[in-house]
């Protein structure tokens, strides 16, 4: 899957984490908590030695900065998408998600341009409720071959005219 495709999807995905409110509201309540578990240690067994504080306020932007490290890492390791007769694997980093070709109501391959070409697969869940996946398609895969394998028969949307009438040259 070429590198394009990913990153609408991780700033909408980070917004939410790494959002100034959002960061501030998980600071107070984490120092709050802390406070809260210091003094009940100290009030439940008196003579404890605590470890210094300072260095419980390095922990939370330890844990944004691996955060932002693994979702960088993350963006460095590309998606796979395997299309077999019987199922779909979406591939990217730790997490798999397969459609089994049974559930699959309809696919699409969208062309934008010649290195932007997005197969969209849409598929029933076991509740009933009707959803989708949309991925790139990297330049080297051959959309008469991803066709012939996907399990329900493409529509091919030609979309090049739109795209091309939104890039400002």
């Amino acid at each position: 899957m070429p590198y394009w495709f990913n990153i609408p999807y991780v700033w909408k995905t980070s917004r939410n984490a790494f959002g100034l409110w959002s960061m501030l509201r998980v600071s107070v309540v984490a120092l709050a908590c802390w406070f809260v578990l210091c003094a009940c240690v100290q009030i439940a067994i008196p003579l404890v030695q605590l470890p210094p504080l300072w260095k419980m306020l390095l922990t939370l932007p330890g844990i944004y900065a691996y955060l932002l490290f693994m979702i960088a890492l993350l963006q460095v390791i590309p998606a796979r998408v395997d299309v077999r007769r019987d199922r779909v694997l979406f591939n990217h980093g730790e997490s798999t998600f397969v459609v089994k070709a049974e559930k699959i109501v309809m696919t699409r391959i969208v062309v934008f341009a010649y290195d932007r070409v997005r197969l969209r697969v849409v598929y029933r869940r076991p509740s009933g409720h009707v959803r989708s996946r949309v991925t790139g398609v990297a330049q080297k895969v051959d959309l008469e071959r991803l066709s012939q394998l996907l399990p329900v028969a493409p529509e091919i949307w030609d979309a090049r005219k739109r795209y091309a009438s939104k890039i400002k040259v």
